[in-house]
């Protein structure tokens, strides 16, 4: 009899940029809200850095990009944005 190989488990999808630097750390939103928007993705081993009134948000495998503002001008921008992140593949 021929033993088949058990299927490995791949590998954690991360980005590129997070396995390079695994002692950073995600920027923080000053909104609490917001805040646990940026702190479940990063948890999802998405890239995170703040830049001038954003923060963006890389995907693990490097193809999207969702950017959070800063000061968010309407009251529907955490729904949107959310949308935004479960379009890009995040489960929420």
């Amino acid at each position: 009899m021929s033993r088949q190989k058990e299927p490995e488990e791949p590998p954690d999808p991360a980005h590129p940029k997070r396995l390079a630097n695994p002692q950073a750390r995600r920027p923080v939103h000053q909104n609490k809200e917001w805040d646990a928007l940026v702190k479940r993705v990063w948890a999802a081993k998405w890239w995170c850095e703040r830049r001038k009134k954003y923060i963006y948000c890389y995907s693990p495998n490097g193809s999207d990009i969702v950017k959070v503002p800063m000061t968010p001008s309407d009251w529907r921008t955490i729904r949107n944005k959310r949308r935004d992140f479960r379009a890009a593949g995040l489960t929420m």
